[in-house]
């Protein structure tokens, strides 16, 4: 199966439509109480955009192969079983990428000025290149 890589300026409308999104829903649900973060994110993730025509979860599965993973001790104990279970290379549980990418949308909320959401895009940008580059290599 071939990758199918999004430029930069995809990238770069995608996270501003996510920020957006993230941004949109926490206006919108200021007063829900979350049971947990997972519970909030399976909110986030099925929460519209504010253009109608898909959720916040699409946007994240479009963008994850760009988004950095932060190994904390949960994701950790997901990646190493991933890793030692995978019955391909680049095969990974689906828990490490879903959380992953709660984690995402965590320090999304967390951005506090256009340098931060700049460093963040910086990061999923140098993915994305790297990325381009090795499928150009093969």
């Amino acid at each position: 199966m071939q990758s199918i890589i999004v430029s930069r300026k995809q990238l770069n409308s995608l996270m501003l439509l996510l920020k957006e999104s993230v941004n949109f829903f926490d206006k919108r649900c200021t007063k829900i109480i979350f049971f947990d973060e997972w519970s909030m994110y399976d909110h986030i993730r099925n929460f519209a955009t504010r253009k109608k025509h898909c959720t916040i979860g699409t946007l994240l599965d479009i963008i994850e192969p760009y988004i950095p993973f932060r190994l904390s001790e949960e994701n950790f104990d997901f990646f190493i079983e991933s890793v030692m279970t995978a019955d391909e290379i680049g095969e990974l549980d689906p828990r490490f990428a879903h959380k992953a990418k709660l984690d995402f949308v965590v320090s999304l909320r967390e951005l506090k000025d256009s340098e931060q959401w700049e460093q963040t895009f910086a990061v999923c940008e140098a993915i994305r290149a790297m990325k381009e580059e090795l499928l150009a290599l093969n």
